[in-house]
Formats: structure tokens, sequence, C-alpha cells
């Protein structure tokens, strides 16, 4: 803002002016900063025209954009591939699903020979306990046996010495 004479002002004012257009020189010389990004800017558009565009700018070449298209596309087909693989048809996926339900009917089976073997060890248990009170009262059982079998000898015994046909009546001839 300008006060009071108007021609004191003017030698700032043309100091301003020469300053604000030494400025303006500099922003706009050949070798100034914005030169050079002005034609960066030039560079990235111009390659962005090419066949790639955008892609071709950001990587700097067409070369470089085509050899990321490329594997861009064999990563597509390798996706393709895969994806028919695992969730296809006869895939991976089907197959262990499958195999799932195999190993699930395998563990069912187990689980119920399991079973068995558990009941059949409770009646091996009960077997056993049995076995061992019988095997107790054999041997009281034998005792008594064998007590019987010698009373009744003693018996047979004495009703030999006592029966009168229990001689020896064999006659001899001399």
């Amino acid at each position: 803002m300008l006060r009071g004479d108007a021609s004191e002002q003017i030698p700032q004012v043309l100091a301003s002016a020469r300053s604000l257009l030494e400025n303006l020189e500099r922003l706009t010389a050949d070798d100034s900063p914005l030169s050079a990004t002005l034609g960066h800017v030039e560079s990235v558009t111009g390659r962005m025209r090419g066949r790639h565009g955008a892609l071709s700018g950001v990587l700097g070449s067409e070369d470089n954009a085509r050899k990321l298209i490329s594997a861009l596309d064999r990563t597509n087909s390798l996706l393709a591939k895969t994806d028919t693989r695992v969730f296809g048809e006869g895939g991976m996926l089907s197959e262990s699903q499958a195999a799932f339900v195999q190993l699930k009917g395998l563990l069912r089976e187990a689980r119920d020979s399991l079973r068995q073997v558990d009941a059949i060890l409770a009646d091996t248990e009960i077997i056993t306990g049995n076995t061992r009170s019988a095997s107790a009262d054999l041997q009281a059982l034998r005792s008594g046996v064998e007590t019987s079998l010698r009373k009744a000898g003693q018996l047979i015994d004495g009703i030999n010495n006592q029966w009168p046909f229990a001689r020896d009546t064999e006659i001899r001839l001399p």
C-alpha cells in the first residue's frame, strides 16, 4: 500500500518490480529447477503417450512396461491353472474332501472297535475275578475230594476185610 506522496514511493515500487522480474527470470531460466521439473513432466507425459500409457510413464520405459505386463500374464495363467487344479472337478479340494470323508469313516470304525475292546476287557476282568475266586475254591474242593477219597478207600478196605468172600479163594493143585 502506498501512503503519502506517490512520487516518494516510485523507487520502492521500481525496486520491488525489479526484484519480481529477477525472480521471474530465475524461475523461467533454462537451468532453473522449475524448467527441469517441467522437462521431467514433459518426458513422463511423452512416455504416457506410448503403447502402454501411464504404465510406461511410471516404470520409465516401454520395455519395463512390457516386462511387467508379460509377468502379469504369466501370473494370471498360473493362477488359472492353480484354480483348475485346486478347485476344479477332480482337483485337490474335492480329493481332500473325499479323503476326509474316508478318514472320518475309519475313525468311526476305530471308535467302534475300541468300544468292543473295552467290552471284552470288562468281560475279561469279570472272568479273571471269577477264576481267582474259583481257584481258591478249587484248592479247598480238591483237599475235600482227597479227604473223601481216602475215607472211601479206607471204607472199601474195611469192607473187604470184613466181607467173607474177600479172601483169596484160589485153589492150587500140587
